[in-house]
């Protein structure tokens, strides 16, 4: 019998359960160390009838030191579905790739993919899709199998007393289009970082991200149309509040000529 208890124990530690409801942490846990181990290690991480040995990231690179995972460039949260942008390195060079989870059994697992890897480049954003399905869903959407439950949120059970919060802000260079001084929205985006703070602290986010904001300077510098464009923090009322801040910025640099379209990534960092 003691042969068997240690067989049973190791095939135990080989895959471990994915108890977390946090489809972002289970994304990074597979795609960064877990991707090129054996299929059958790997089946628990994918619902039934999606097969590991088909992830495109095991088939497009020659041996698993030509592939690194560098960052979830986006998520979102689309019928009950948990759609990662994954930022690799496939023989050096950025590419990205959608994965898609659903939540079964306790645990988000992987349910599908698009059919190949995008060259990508990391230092730009991710582009604004909204709602809009990678084609490769559309068919696990209107497939009936279970509704996933929602994404759990950080939802506040009372305002938040602070002021400031525990989260590092870190805004980057405006990209633009139009007559835009990229270098003085830049340094007027920075101002903003209080309100951004206070945003994060309203909302009781606890882990930290990405998320893009966008906006529309008429020739006068005033904004309109601020809109969320992309985000990998999905918590109640921040994207509402960063909204406001925005909308209600004012003397933003006037366009030299004309309108202007302004896209401002801003990162989230927990202070620990």
């Amino acid at each position: 019998m003691k042969p068997l208890i240690s067989f049973l124990f190791l095939a135990g530690c080989a895959a471990p359960p994915l108890a977390s409801q946090d489809a972002e942490a289970a994304a990074v846990a597979l795609l960064s160390s877990r991707v090129f181990e054996p299929p059958d290690q790997l089946r628990p991480w994918f619902v039934e009838g999606v097969e590991p040995e088909n992830l495109p990231l095991r088939l497009v690179v020659d041996s698993p030191a030509a592939y690194d995972f560098l960052d979830v460039q986006r998520l979102r949260m689309i019928d009950g579905r948990a759609i990662v942008t994954a930022l690799v390195a496939l023989d050096g060079e950025p590419h990205t790739l959608d994965v898609w989870f659903e939540h079964r059994n306790g645990a988000w697992k992987v349910a599908g993919w698009t059919h190949v890897p995008h060259p990508a480049d990391p230092a730009k954003p991710a582009p604004s899709a909204g709602a809009d399905l990678p084609v490769p869903l559309a068919s696990a959407t209107f497939r009936g199998d279970e509704a996933p439950p929602a994404l759990a949120l950080d939802a506040p059970s009372a305002p938040a007393e602070a002021a400031s919060a525990p989260v590092r802000i870190g805004v980057q260079r405006p990209q633009v289009t139009g007559a835009c001084d990229a270098a003085a929205l830049h340094r007027h985006a920075k101002t903003l970082e209080p309100a951004l703070e206070r945003c994060w602290a309203d909302a009781r986010a606890e882990r930290g991200g990405r998320l893009t904001f966008g906006l529309d300077l008429d020739p006068k510098g005033r904004p309109t149309g601020a809109r969320v464009e992309e985000t990998t923090l999905l918590v109640t009322g921040l994207g509402d509040c960063v909204e406001g801040v925005v909308r209600g910025a004012s003397e933003w640099p006037a366009p030299a000529d004309g309108l202007c379209t302004v896209r401002v990534a801003v990162t989230f960092t927990p202070k620990r």
